[in-house]
């Protein structure tokens, strides 16, 4: 493998990774849509912690941190350099 070849695989990786943003279609199972003619299922999504319930009991009292997602939220996600995975990292508040 020549050295120019070498550049075009890191550059083409680097091009094709980074973070987008999706509509959740669907939240069991998980779909999301990322242009009006590309939807990605759960065969093809990854979730952090952050998209998941998380519920405590502080005081006797049960306290919600963040929930589950829902149909309509907006998302942030890392797309893989591949193209065909993606890491959803987080609900985008405000938006």
């Amino acid at each position: 493998m020549t050295i120019d070849q070498i550049k075009t695989i890191i550059h083409n990786t680097v091009e094709n990774s980074g973070y987008i943003t999706g509509t959740v279609e669907s939240a069991a199972p998980l779909s999301i849509r990322l242009s009006s003619k590309i939807t990605v299922g759960k065969e093809s999504l990854e979730t952090t912690k952050l998209c998941r319930q998380l519920k405590k009991t502080i005081a006797t009292q049960a306290v919600t941190f963040w929930e589950n997602l829902k149909k309509g939220d907006i998302v942030i996600l890392l797309k893989s350099c591949d193209g065909r995975r993606y890491i959803v990292l987080d609900v985008l508040e405000g938006v």
